[in-house]
């Protein structure tokens, strides 16, 4: 599935201009260092449990909104400390585009079920929930995209 994913996204990515001036010429941000900070390990742990404890393949809603505020404790802190360019900054934005993504979609498809919505919704479903940064670079922004048409309907965050 992670072939299947990651080949997607590269085409959904070919299909895309930047815009000149636009965040993608910024600074790069930090990448892993050679040692990590104990408080960042502590921290990628932290999301990793939440998205075991929130996203595994059996979700349901209550769960997944603890996944949510966990992150969003996490993400808050990192914003305060100035940190957010960092990689445990960008593994919570990672994190919480999955969590919000299983938060709003309420059925279930492929390998993910929901527990509490345990049908399949093509009529409502059919398509791509496509995550990307805020305009805060911050926070995650979703919008959902049907199957074969191309037109987006932006999906509320929270």
């Amino acid at each position: 599935m992670g072939a299947i994913a990651g080949e997607a996204a590269a085409r959904y990515a070919q299909g895309r201009t930047v815009k000149a001036g636009s965040a993608a010429r910024g600074t790069m941000p930090e990448l892993l260092q050679e040692t990590m900070d104990p408080t960042d390990t502590a921290r990628l742990r932290e999301i990793q449990t939440a998205l075991d404890e929130g996203c595994g393949v059996l979700r349901e809603q209550g769960q997944v909104q603890r996944t949510l505020a966990s992150l969003d404790t996490i993400r808050e802190q990192l914003q305060r400390e100035g940190r957010m360019r960092t990689f445990v900054g960008r593994a919570v934005l990672v994190a919480s585009a999955i969590a919000l993504s299983a938060s709003r979609r309420v059925e279930s498809r492929g390998d993910h079920f929901r527990t509490d919505y345990p049908n399949r919704d093509d009529r409502r479903w059919l398509g791509n929930l496509v995550a990307a940064l805020g305009q805060d670079r911050s926070s995650i922004a979703l919008a959902f995209e049907k199957a074969g048409i191309g037109a987006r309907a932006v999906v509320p965050v929270r």
